[in-house]
C-alpha cells in the first residue's frame, strides 16, 4: 500500500474509533456547556480538522501532469476554505466551554493549546 493511502486509511480508522467512543460513551450529550463543547471539539471538530489537513498535505505532495495539478489546486482551495471555516467554530466552542466552566482551570490548561491550534 502506498504511503499516502496508508496515511489516509489510518486517518479514517482513527476517525471511526473516535466516533465509536463518542457514540458509546454518550459524552457529547453532557448537559453542562463546558463538557459538551469540549467533547464536541475533541470528538468532532479536531478530527475533522486533522482529516482536512491530511488531505491538503497529501495533495501538495502529489505528482502528476499539468491537468491533474490544476485539479489539485482546485481541491486545495476548497480544502483551505473548509480548514479556515473550522477554526472559528472550534474557537467558539472552546470559548463557550471556558466561560461556562466555573473554576477557570479549563482555560488555564488549554489556552496554550488553543493558541497553537
Amino acid at each position: 500500500m502506498p504511503k499516502d493511502e496508508f496515511h489516509s486509511k489510518l486517518q479514517d480508522d482513527i476517525s471511526a474509533l473516535v466516533a465509536l467512543v463518542g457514540d458509546s460513551s454518550n459524552l457529547i450529550l453532557d448537559p453542562d456547556l463546558d463538557a459538551y463543547y469540549m467533547m464536541e471539539g475533541v470528538l468532532l471538530k479536531l478530527p475533522d480538522a486533522a482529516d482536512l489537513m491530511l488531505k491538503a498535505r497529501l495533495l501538495t505532495q502529489a505528482q502528476g501532469p499539468a491537468a491533474s495539478r490544476a485539479a489539485r489546486n482546485t481541491d486545495l482551495i476548497r480544502l483551505s476554505g473548509l480548514i479556515e471555516s473550522n477554526l472559528p467554530r472550534t474557537r467558539y466552542g472552546a470559548e463557550t466551554a471556558f466561560k461556562s466552566e466555573k473554576t477557570g482551570q479549563l482555560r488555564l490548561r488549554l489556552s496554550d493549546a488553543m493558541q497553537t491550534y
